[in-house]
């Protein structure tokens, strides 16, 4: 969902990857009225450098064997739903019906021949002789390495990765760009990368584990567990409208800036004092930052922990996935640098169209719940690729990750491990759909997961998960027992799922 709409900003560097070399990278200075680029070498030619001839597509050979992200079986077990508030939560235990880190499943490449054109030339060694990164691809997902493709050469793309579990197989792990176009660093195997309210997702995932457990009573009224929140009111609002957008909170009623929610109790503490915009419960509106600190205290009243720490203790960490709300400062070296949305041709992923003109419009009314939720506090991609903001980890805009650990935790999801069946069956069950106050489209949401709309889709079977600004998304497909994610750092122009995951997400339908 949108959270930046400022003009894109032109940058002085040109990437082109140097195929004689494997993967070397050259810096090329740029007119002043050029736009910065990610110069797609010939992949046939490895002596030529430069843009890939209209048309033209890069040959692979993808011979992975069956090796390649195994299988694993772990049996289902109950988790326990009856710990006090008070006592420490085993994450071991609550996460028993999930894949043990030492086991999640990982890419084996079966051959040297296994590869992308985005990481190297045919094979060729790099200049310290290391083969360049393999297209880490289940050969019946060759589809998929071609629409990645596509996105760099006619959707601009500019640094990307996209990863696919099916029945808890990686069968698809792609990464491939330019990971920060002012210092030309590469997107590597480990980039991760800020997906703006694809963290939605995350922090429902904690909200629904303290529910499993017993911890917090989504029916129940927020203020039984936060006495602050029973003012003007919202004394009857429950954590079932909150975490489905109905709260009527969705923006701030002051003027706020980026350095006045933080920490999160302060951002939480502001929302507290206010009045809905609406009666709770007879609509709703995207929620797109209050979001994150509403269910997060929510949580932290009804358990003592913040999302970012249940997040990290009892998800991440046990999973062993490379996701954070809240990044810790020895991680910030690995973040891909986000690009401003482009407001002129070319467009990325596809121009914008009757979706984003409504929500267009909106921004362009003072007076409307849109431009309140967007225009306050003020923010741009800068405020995001800031090292205070990206460790602050808002629980709504700021989880970081690779598309590899999404796709792994939503691969578990889908086999109904994480979180329990009857818990995901709820979850996912739609608590709203319609007209959104916000987004000005109908949208639907269950409790805390985007669901299939006008705005999000998630392939042929639906699905839960979320959306983020700019073009990022990770969904749960169960019927498929399929986890999806894609996560690119050039901001895109659409309005929920753009062109880019589209076809990705195709790809890997086509597939099945």
């Amino acid at each position: 969902m949108p959270a930046s709409w400022a003009a894109a900003s032109a940058s002085s560097t040109s990437i082109a990857i140097d195929r004689s070399l494997g993967q070397g990278l050259t810096r090329q200075p740029l007119h002043d009225d050029e736009r910065a680029a990610v110069v797609l070498a010939d992949v046939e030619h490895a002596d030529r450098v430069g843009v890939r001839e209209p048309g033209r597509r890069p040959r692979f050979r993808l011979e992975a064997g069956a090796e390649v992200g195994p299988r694993r079986e772990v049996g289902e077990q109950r988790l326990d739903r009856d710990r006090s508030t008070e006592s420490a939560v085993d994450a071991v235990a609550h996460l028993s019906h999930a894949t043990a880190a030492e086991q999640l499943p990982a890419f084996v490449p079966a051959s040297d021949e296994v590869f992308s054109g985005l990481h190297g030339a045919d094979g060729l060694p790099d200049r310290e002789g290391r083969l360049p990164c393999p297209a880490m691809v289940d050969p019946a997902f060759a589809d998929v390495v071609d629409a990645f493709e596509t996105n760099f050469a006619e959707l601009g793309d500019v640094g990307a990765a996209v990863a696919v579990s099916v029945e808890g197989r990686l069968v698809v792990d792609l990464w491939g760009g330019v990971a920060d176009v002012a210092t030309g660093r590469p997107w590597a195997e480990d980039t991760t990368a800020l997906v703006y309210s694809t963290t939605k997702g995350l922090t429902a995932i904690v909200a629904l584990l303290a529910w499993e457990r017993g911890n917090l009573d989504v029916d129940a009224p927020v203020a039984s567990v936060w006495p602050e929140f029973a003012v003007a009111g919202k004394e009857a609002i429950t954590g079932r409208q909150l975490m489905s957008h109905q709260a009527g909170l969705a923006a701030f009623t002051d003027p706020v800036t980026v350095a006045d929610l933080h920490p999160a109790s302060a951002a939480a503490a502001r929302l507290a004092t206010q009045s809905p915009a609406w009666e709770p419960g007879s609509a709703h509106g995207y929620h797109a930052i209050s979001y994150g600190w509403l269910v997060d205290e929510l949580v932290f009243r009804a358990t003592g922990r913040r999302v970012a720490t249940t997040f990290a203790d009892d998800v991440a960490g046990p999973l062993g996935l490379d996701a954070w709300i809240g990044l810790p400062p020895a991680q910030a070296h690995r973040v891909a640098a986000l690009i401003e949305p482009r407001l002129s041709e070319p467009w990325v992923g596809g121009p914008p169209d009757h979706r984003v003109i409504a929500l267009i419009e909106g921004l362009a009314d003072p007076q409307s719940v849109t431009f309140r939720v967007f225009a306050n506090p003020p923010m741009t991609t800068a405020d995001f690729n800031s090292r205070e903001t990206q460790a602050a980890g808002w629980p709504a805009t700021g989880g970081i990750a690779t598309a590899r650990a999404l796709a792994a935790l939503y691969g578990e999801l889908a086999r109904n491990r994480v979180l329990s069946r009857e818990t995901l069956d709820a979850a996912s069950e739609p608590q709203v759909e319609g007209l959104d106050l916000t987004l000005r489209n109908r949208t639907s949401f269950g409790l805390g997961f985007a669901l299939p709309s006008d705005v999000i889709t998630y392939g042929p079977n639906g699905g839960f998960g979320h959306d983020g600004a700019g073009g990022s998304i990770a969904f749960a497909d169960r019927s498929a027992q399929l986890g999806f994610a894609y996560i690119p750092n050039q901001m895109g122009n659409a309005l929920g799922t753009d062109e880019r995951a589209r076809r990705l997400i195709d790809a890997v339908y086509k597939a099945l």
